[in-house]
């Protein structure tokens, strides 16, 4: 009984970390590095450090079980647990990787630059701020002409 056990949670364990590793001592789901590391390129071209070896944001794609949320930022202020971002994994595995950009951007935008949602809108409708909530009025347009304006907005918060 005792092996049946100790196989089961090996195998569990495997599971878990067959698709995380630790960046600079930090667990990360694989896929998200670039994501982390774009960000970071990102912030420096404005003039801002993000060294997630200091900053200790975990990153985990998995499923979320509310509807319409694409990812969430969990920090607990009152003690020393590591700030977490979930993505949520059916949306990850059909989303673009400008897509993909967008929901990590938005989610490092609550745990590392600690913002909140803005829901702030153009003349046409389009969400002015990485940090819509997606139950605002505004539309998301996030594309590689709107890319770089948004991502000024971003850290110039």
């Amino acid at each position: 009984m005792f092996f049946i056990r100790f196989t089961s949670l090996l195998a569990f364990c495997f599971f878990i970390t067959a698709c995380t590793h630790k960046v600079d001592g930090v667990i990360v789901d694989e896929e998200l590095v670039p994501f982390y590391e774009s960000f970071a390129e990102e912030a420096a071209k404005r003039g801002i450090v993000f060294d997630n070896a200091e900053e200790q944001i975990e990153g985990y794609i998995q499923s979320i079980a509310s509807d319409g949320v694409l990812g969430a930022c969990r920090r607990n202020e009152d003690n020393d647990d590591s700030p977490q971002i979930f993505l949520d994994k059916p949306y990850w595995k059909t989303a673009t990787t400008l897509e993909k950009e967008y929901v990590m951007f938005h989610e490092l935008g609550h745990c590392f630059l600690k913002l909140g949602h803005d829901d702030s809108e153009d003349d046409v409708g389009n969400c002015i701020s990485i940090m819509a909530s997606g139950l605002g009025g505004c539309r998301v347009n996030y594309n590689p002409t709107s890319r770089d304006e948004l991502i000024d907005e971003l850290f110039s918060k």
